[in-house]
């Protein structure tokens, strides 16, 4: 028997159903007890479902809670393997170490430097700490090898290296730069007015190469302190090979000129977005409507970027269409469109009698030429963009406003005022020589600093 919750209102009940049984059909007694039993009985089993009953239409209850989804258990991350111990098993001694890490499409933060490095004659290896490039680099020949822990780093040191070259300030740079043993230098990808030229990270390594006094003085200027004694001027190796002029007849006698137009990647901020890529069609039709033959070279990031692949898209149909129509060669450099025709920047520039950029490390690359070049200034500030990029002291400034372009640029072909501020930049930012080997400077540099650390390991 369950417990009725009410036991009043069941006896109640009781007793008015006996009274309504005897007033209706005037039993005998023992028949009303019988009735009086049988109720009492029946509401003893019933008055608790209907008591619940009742109790659930007043007061629902809540919905039951949802079962969690049970997400799939995550495949457990395939490690990555280090090539450290098999690399270390064949006992070669290196010279240096090039250590890399990078976001993707950045391999030519190495490459660009490789003739340099392999003009130094020294046994070397590309340390890697992530596989996007093992692949490529092991396609190219490259010696490189895959040291994913960092626990790993410090085994270097028996392969009797002694130098540590860098092409960037990536963060994993400071799990290298830590190695006391060795001699750490930065190299960097390129030397611009950017804020990479002069980031204050770079005092952590034990020289900084740079091309020339500007570069030391850009430091200063941003209000980075760095130790002189830190900084080498080595010029700017990836000039061998580049076409130099003594003056600028050539260039004013020319009556087709061939215009390269560099840009640079958005990057991932606004403040260091000096990309004019936006504006290059416009450019580049202008170029076209004049009669100049157009080079077209966008940063090997941009291709990574949807908007501005459209855009290198839309460029590629302009001026392949161009060529059809007049037979004469435009083309989008290293595209595949175009046979990828030119594909190191050499070329390009020795292709090229102007120069059109933002601010990128094209320009001091071209520098080197003593071609004319002109600077876009994508926020049209003059002032501000002349007192942030000395490089455009002794270029032609275009602002966004397209409608002076055509009077600039003509007026560059006809007289080039700009040639001697060049030729004092060539000192000032390249530490140009007349005669030198532009790698002569480097190896030489680069050797003096390995055999000081030579010395000093046999002294210990």
């Amino acid at each position: 028997m369950r417990k009725l919750p009410f036991v009043a209102v069941r006896l109640f009940a009781t007793l008015v159903a006996v009274t309504l049984f005897y007033f209706a059909f005037r039993p005998e007694a023992i028949y009303v007890g019988a009735v009086g039993i049988g109720v009492y009985a029946f509401l003893d089993l019933a008055a608790y479902p209907i008591y619940a009953y009742v109790k659930s239409l007043l007061m629902p209850a809540p919905p039951p809670a949802a079962r969690p989804v049970k997400k799939p258990a995550k495949k457990p991350a395939v490690p990555v393997e280090s090539e450290l111990e098999g690399f270390l098993s064949f006992d070669r001694k290196l010279d240096f170490i090039i250590y890399f890490d990078a976001p993707a499409e950045s391999e030519h933060q190495v490459l660009m430097w490789m003739p340099a490095l392999l003009a130094l004659r020294m046994n070397y290896v590309i340390v890697l700490r992530q596989k996007t490039y093992l692949k490529m680099f092991k396609d190219l020949q490259l010696p490189v090898i895959l040291i994913p822990n960092l626990s790993d780093l410090p085994k270097l040191l028996e392969t009797g290296a002694k130098l540590v070259f860098y092409v960037n300030n990536g963060m994993r740079n400071t799990h290298m730069v830590r190695e006391i043993d060795l001699t750490h230098i930065q190299l960097l990808h390129g030397d611009s007015d950017k804020p990479a030229s002069y980031n204050p990270i770079s005092v952590m390594y034990d020289y900084l190469f740079v091309s020339g006094q500007l570069a030391i003085d850009r430091y200063a200027r941003n209000g980075v302190e760095i130790p002189d004694k830190k900084f080498k001027i080595v010029g700017r190796p990836q000039s061998d090979g580049v076409k130099t002029y003594d003056s600028n007849e050539a260039f004013l006698s020319k009556p087709v000129k061939t215009v390269l137009y560099t840009c640079t990647w958005a990057g991932f901020q606004d403040e260091t977005n000096f990309s004019s890529i936006h504006l290059a069609p416009q450019f580049i039709e202008h170029l076209l409507d004049e009669g100049f033959r157009v080079v077209f070279r966008p940063h090997p990031n941009s291709y990574s970027n949807p908007a501005d692949a459209a855009i290198i898209d839309e460029i590629v149909d302009l001026l392949k269409a161009k060529s059809a129509e007049t037979g004469q060669f435009h083309c989008v450099a290293a595209h595949e469109a175009f046979g990828h025709a030119l594909t190191s920047m050499t070329d390009c520039i020795n292709t090229a009698d102007i120069l059109l950029s933002d601010v990128s490390s094209v320009v001091s690359d071209w520098l080197y030429s003593g071609n004319p070049y002109i600077m876009i200034d994508t926020r049209s500030d003059k002032p501000a963009f002349l007192k942030a990029n000395e490089l455009a002291k002794s270029g032609y400034y275009m602002d966004t406003n397209l409608n002076t372009f055509k009077d600039l640029i003509a007026g560059i072909c006809k007289t080039d005022p700009m040639w001697d501020a060049r030729v004092k930049m060539q000192t000032y930012a390249l530490n140009k020589v007349s005669g030198e080997d532009p790698q002569e400077t480097f190896i030489t540099t680069v050797r003096d600093i390995f055999d000081q650390h030579e010395v000093a390991d046999e002294a210990t």
